[in-house]
């Protein structure tokens, strides 16, 4: 354990971060915080309108993680579902019992459609956190995609 923990001070130190799975279980790949943060910064800075200011990236609430086929690195999260944080969500929201979030798949014209509907935490600027997270949905969403992904973002909720 005192392994584990001087492994993650010195990773912390030369500002690697903490070392996120790449991938699922037989993947046996992972990147460090720092090398993602950096990939999605280059993603929001190649869409006009978009600025990143400040990310958080961590496992997604009540997913089920799978045991790796592949020994982790030292200090390694397990492989599971990752959640990609957008400062100014207050969380995801639900309206008349819908899912608070929605993809769709068409095919004349080819493209994807994904609804998020959220909740804007206070001090944040509803417009600039709908742009940031239409930005974070068309990047996440382009994996298989049948063509072009558009994002729409309905905000249910603002904190005073």
């Amino acid at each position: 354990m005192k392994t584990e923990a001087g492994t993650q001070a010195v990773r912390h130190q030369f500002g690697q971060g903490r070392l996120l799975p790449l991938g699922g279980p037989a993947d046996g790949t992972w990147i460090t915080e720092q090398a993602a943060v950096q990939a999605l910064g280059r993603a929001a800075n190649e869409i006009p309108g978009v600025r990143l200011e400040s990310l958080r990236i961590g496992p997604v609430p009540l997913e089920s993680v799978s045991e790796p086929t592949v020994r982790p690195p030292t200090s390694a999260m397990l492989p599971e579902p990752l959640r990609t944080g957008v400062p100014g969500v207050a969380g995801l929201t639900t309206v008349l019992g819908s899912r608070p979030v929605r993809m769709e798949d068409h095919a004349d014209p080819p493209g994807r459609r994904v609804e998020v509907h959220l909740a804007v935490a206070p001090g944040h600027h509803p417009l600039e956190v709908a742009r940031a997270v239409r930005a974070a949905v068309a990047d996440a969403a382009t994996t298989d995609a049948p063509g072009p992904v558009t994002g729409a973002v309905l905000i249910t909720e603002t904190a005073a």
